[in-house]
């Protein structure tokens, strides 16, 4: 038996590196929630309590703000505030409430969901002993309107006479966000034209398209229609335009509460993690890394570690090892924090001298081809270091527009915006096709396949040419 040696060489990371490059990558709303817990779990680690100015909401010395050199307010006044926004008032000596029966809660806006808006509306038009179905039809009725089931299901659960079920739901369906109840977008659609028509605005017309026509409709064979119908393909056009500015396919997102608001927009709710300022002829760039938080190594536990390095004999392993620990994790989370936060900065820095004249004019055709290899050669840094310290994360621009880090990047944006004008100068009645873009685009310069285009135009969300035209 033989027994043989081998030599194999493995390259291991170092555990700081890890922790540095998950901290770059993380974005501000991230960064906060892991200082957050960091705080909760390190004894050792503390957030440095600073006096912030009522005017300004920046930092203060000695009671007064070097940035508006606002004064700090006297505590009794601002108590004073506080206690008046309950409704007391102080004599001098105690505070008094003005209404013994106040209640703070009142002052609270109440959010009515659309299953309580229904509920209140269907019990005043139904018997009592049909409630159980009401309740039970608008329980399965989603966010969006439409109800869940069918009056069969609904039948069976409850064991009543489906016609009983039917009679309920045509009652709800007569309610108003008009089109509620509907278990299809065209019954959707079909409810609101005849809620339309019984208060003499409704179009025949389009209600003889989406009954009869529905799939047509979407996808935008109106010479289909027409002929069908034995009308004019103009008036189809007209009928489905009355189609798209008065009918809601989901009516009930108005009443989605506050809480569970969906914006038009990512940009609407979307909290930058770097703000770029235009300060007259200059630009500056701030990074928003939990900017609120200061941090700072535990007094009690810098003053623990630095007498067991000094009197390592009156400790036990167990508790220097301790001590150790919680110090270096805070101490290396402060550091890679700051270090984050400067290499962000010296990155979009950099990204500001290359783009200063998108940035000037907000025009995506002012934007120049970039790479991350390029500026990670400008930094003298590794483009690793860019792509994470850029993932996921978002910019404020001069003109207050919120967007990802993608739009200094992408090559294809200044094609995209070009086909855009494009189309938005064709003529409606003969939409120019794809094939035709690529030749305009060919024209001014740029070697561009039609298939490159048709994707450019899909990432836009713009319609094909045969879906675009008007009659």
């Amino acid at each position: 038996m033989r027994t043989q040696q081998a030599t194999r060489q493995s390259q291991k990371i170092d555990p700081k590196i890890i922790a540095t490059s998950a901290i770059l990558q993380l974005s501000s709303l991230e960064l906060t929630q892991k200082i957050e817990n960091e705080l909760l779990e390190n004894p050792a680690l503390e957030e440095e309590k600073e006096s912030l100015c009522p005017n300004c909401n920046q930092p203060m010395k000695s009671g007064v703000c070097e940035h508006c050199g606002g004064a700090q307010e006297d505590r009794q006044s601002a108590d004073n505030l506080v206690w008046e926004q309950f409704g007391y008032y102080y004599d001098g000596t105690n505070y008094h409430h003005s209404d013994d029966q106040y209640d703070p809660l009142s002052r609270l806006e109440d959010e009515v969901s659309l299953q309580e808006h229904l509920q209140h509306l269907l019990r005043t038009i139904i018997p009592e002993e049909d409630y159980i179905i009401a309740d039970f039809l608008i329980s399965s009725i989603d966010d969006n309107g439409y109800l869940q089931c069918s009056p069969t299901e609904v039948a069976e659960t409850l064991r009543l006479q489906e016609e009983r079920i039917v009679v309920v739901l045509k009652a709800l369906q007569t309610l108003d966000p008009p089109g509620v109840g509907a278990r299809t977008p065209q019954e959707c659609l079909l409810l609101q034209l005849d809620y339309l028509s019984d208060r003499g605005s409704g179009n025949p017309l389009a209600h003889a398209i989406v009954k009869s026509y529905f799939f047509q409709l979407g996808n935008h064979r109106y010479k289909d229609i027409a002929r069908g119908l034995g009308v004019k393909i103009a008036e189809i056009q007209k009928a489905s335009d009355f189609i798209r500015d008065n009918l809601n396919p989901y009516p009930g997102r108005q009443f989605r509460s506050s809480w569970d608001f969906q914006p038009i927009s990512r940009s609407s709710l979307t909290r930058p993690d770097v703000i770029i300022r235009c300060d007259g002829s200059d630009y500056t760039v701030e990074v928003v890394d939990g900017r609120d938080i200061t941090l700072r190594i535990n007094k009690f536990y810098r003053n623990l570690y630095l007498d067991m390095q000094n009197n390592r004999q009156s400790y036990t392993p167990e508790e220097r090892k301790h001590t150790s620990n919680y110090i270096e994790r805070a101490e290396l989370l402060i550091k890679n924090i700051h270090q984050r936060r400067q290499t962000v900065h010296d990155i979009t820095c950099c990204i500001v001298v290359f783009q200063r004249r998108f940035l000037e004019t907000g025009d995506r055709l002012d934007l120049i081809p970039l790479t991350r290899t390029r500026v990670a050669a400008t930094l003298g840094t590794d483009e690793s270091t860019v792509s994470r310290a850029l993932s996921n994360k978002y910019v404020e621009l001069p003109n207050h527009q919120i967007t990802d880090y993608e739009i200094f990047f992408d090559a294809s944006l200044s094609i995209k915006e070009i086909i855009r004008d494009i189309i938005e100068g064709e003529d409606a009645c003969n939409p120019i096709s794809d094939e035709d873009i690529k030749k305009k685009l060919c024209a001014m310069g740029y070697d561009i396949a039609r298939r490159t285009v048709t994707k450019y135009r899909e990432e836009m969300e713009v319609l094909s040419s045969n879906l675009r035209r008007r009659y």
